[in-house]
């Protein structure tokens, strides 16, 4: 029993979780809800007016005969039908106009007479016709002669039903109907019509006891509310499956199909807004018809569309101004470097200046000052200029079959005497010579190795390492640059790749720019290959990139 229940739910749990994470489900089950409801308020309507209308007697019923009818000739055939019949049999007249006499009395004296020595008997009312046939289908006695007359056959009764049941019963002579009753009742509203048959002990036929009851102003019985209220509610109960069913069955697929196209719209959109979200600006939405979520879709694309104009202009801005920076940052940093040889005791060093006196040591300084700062300056105006470039496509890649090793090599020979030189750091290369060929840009990718192999020294400690290996797996060269530093945050994991995202301070490499390793992202990604970056606060982080294997020439 536990184990249903908590069938039960988790059924209901996961259908009211997909209830409120699917459009799409929130419109079938409302199409839905209301189609049911729909079905039951009419069948409410129609019950409600049918009850009405039959209180009001609107509406024709047929009540039917009075069943208390077959007890009262049931009565009348044991006190005077058989008396009437066997009078008649022998020709008794005296005997026979004492029936006819009781047959004649008052309602209510006959009924005390019938009742003598009759427990529990039904009584004759008022209304009541009673007559006496013999087996030729003459009347022998009745109650009022008028209406079946003292000798003449049964065919001459007033009531034609009366006429008819009455032959019927003549000729069945006391055998079954064919609903297994020896008597017959028939009659409606207006009238009921017994015939019963007068018979021995020993079951021979001896005739028929006709009883005809009149009651024309007999009306259907008032129902109480509990009556209605229940009559109503069986109807709707009966009723509501058999319209519901056709309706569900028309309802269902029109309502999936409708569910499945509003929600396919919404999601389109919400795809988009995703894209967007990501940075995609050339996705748009498909717009169909002129409802609300048409009107969405136009407002939706005209705001994307702005965005993608804002940042062309922003990117065309940046590749602009980045490369007008260029000349005179390179002017500034000319004029810094002679200044700098003139004051220095070497003319042919920059950075090396000598001691003397006072006034040019505070120079010099100056210039060194000076310089390093026009380097970092001239560093961040080449990362904008390509990265803006990278973002319009115009910067140009040019991939080629690429040995790995050698150019790992040549980035970490290139880096070593610096990383040891200021830092104590050790820069190794563990790159198998024995890989394939990578289809990449040499030039770009020794870019992506030097701004890895410097972003890893600028957060590693004194007496660190910085290690490039790399794999082949599944058609692709996977190279990790590895540090032993600090590592990276957690929460700053997904952001390094952001542009002007600076994780650490510097270790006396220059200040970053923050834009390296959005670079980075940008060169991998645009030679089909894919980066990823992992850390362990105190352990230190890797960054892996992948590139994919050059095919091998034919012949």
């Amino acid at each position: 029993m536990r184990a249903v229940v908590r069938a039960l739910r988790r059924a209901v749990g996961f259908a009211f979780r997909l209830y409120r994470r699917r459009l799409s489900v929130q419109l079938i089950f409302s199409h839905l809800l209301v189609v049911l409801l729909t079905a039951v308020l009419i069948e409410l309507v129609v019950a409600g007016g049918f009850i009405f209308a039959y209180v009001r007697g609107a509406i024709p019923v047929t009540i039917g005969p009075d069943w208390s009818t077959v007890d009262a000739a049931a009565t009348m055939t044991w006190v005077v039908g058989a008396d009437a019949l066997r009078a008649a049999a022998a020709g008794d007249a005296a005997r026979l106009a004492d029936v006819q006499e009781r047959l004649r009395a008052h309602p209510w004296e006959r009924a005390r007479q019938l009742a003598e020595g009759i427990p529990s008997v039904r009584d004759t009312t008022e209304a009541d016709l009673v007559a006496v046939v013999a087996p030729d289908g003459r009347v022998v006695a009745t109650s009022d002669p008028t209406w079946a007359p003292l000798g003449q056959p049964v065919e001459a009764m007033q009531s034609a039903l009366a006429s008819r049941l009455a032959r019927r019963g003549l000729e069945l002579a006391g055998a079954p109907s064919g609903h297994g009753n020896r008597w017959l009742l028939d009659g409606d509203r207006g009238e009921t019509v017994v015939v019963y048959p007068v018979q021995t002990e020993q079951g021979a036929f001896e005739g028929i006891v006709v009883l005809h009851r009149r009651h024309p102003d007999r009306q259907p019985p008032p129902l109480p509310v509990p009556t209605v209220a229940a009559g109503v509610a069986s109807m709707v109960a009966l009723t509501v499956p058999l319209l519901a069913l056709p309706a569900l069955l028309v309802a269902v697929p029109l309502g999936i199909a409708r569910a499945r196209r509003v929600s396919r719209r919404v999601s389109n959109l919400a795809e988009a807004a995703d894209a967007m979200a990501q940075g995609d600006l050339e996705r748009r939405v498909a717009v169909q018809g002129v409802d609300e979520i048409a009107r969405l879709g136009e407002r939706f694309n005209e705001m994307i569309e702005s965005l993608a104009r804002t940042d062309r202009a922003r990117k065309a801005f940046i590749a602009n101004v980045s490369h007008e920076l260029r000349t005179p940052v390179a002017v500034l940093r000319g004029h810094i470097e002679r200044l700098l040889a003139r004051h220095a005791d070497d003319p042919g060093g920059v950075g090396d200046v000598a001691a003397g006196d006072e006034a040019r040591d505070e120079t010099c300084r100056s210039l060194a000052i000076m310089h390093q700062e026009v380097l970092t300056l001239e560093r961040l105006i080449n990362d904008l200029f390509t990265l803006a470039r990278l973002e319009e496509a115009t910067l140009r890649i040019e991939p080629s079959p690429v040995a790995i090793d050698e150019v790992a090599r040549t980035a970490v020979e290139g880096v070593r005497p610096v990383a040891w030189d200021q830092r104590k750091v050790s820069v190794e290369s563990l790159v198998p010579s024995d890989l394939p060929r990578v289809l990449a840009d040499r030039t770009r990718l020794q870019q992506i190795f030097g701004n890895l192999l410097y972003n890893a020294l600028r957060h590693t400690p004194e007496g660190g390492l910085v290690v490039i290996t790399a794999q082949q797996c599944d058609g692709v060269v996977e190279v990790a640059v590895s540090d032993t530093g600090g590592g990276i945050p957690a929460e700053a994991l997904e952001a390094v790749f952001q542009r002007h995202v600076r994780l650490g301070g510097a270790n006396g490499l220059g200040e970053a720019s923050g834009l390296g390793l959005a670079i980075v992202k940008q060169l991998v990604e645009a030679q089909g290959g894919a980066i990823a970056v992992e850390s362990v606060a105190g352990e230190g982080t890797t960054f892996r990139f992948t590139l994919p294997i050059a095919p091998k020439a034919n012949g």
